[in-house]
């Protein structure tokens, strides 16, 4: 997959239960992952490699991501993450 650049914030999710807020941002490093939230302790590794992995498969290198947990599943996380890319490369919805 070509390589995507992200050229502005994007933002997905709410705060309401086993949901997340993803911010995704330009980055120059990389792609540097934030997790915070009640449950990062027990979580916070498994949301940052579904992310990871998520924009891998997106082309996406280098990126600045902060993530808000409110214990989501991998899926949730997956949908997430994708928006917010998508939206901070610039693609219409």
């Amino acid at each position: 997959m070509p390589h995507k650049k992200v050229v502005r914030e994007g933002v997905a999710g709410t705060d309401k239960k086993m949901d997340l807020i993803v911010t995704i941002s330009p980055g120059k490093n990389g792609v540097e992952v934030e997790v915070e939230g009640k449950d990062v302790e027990f979580f916070g590794e498994d949301i940052k490699r579904v992310v990871l992995e998520t924009l891998k498969g997106m082309g996406v290198e280098n990126a600045k991501v902060k993530v808000l947990e409110k214990t989501p599943l991998d899926f949730t996380i997956r949908a997430r993450v994708r928006a917010a890319a998508l939206r901070a490369m610039g693609v219409e919805e």
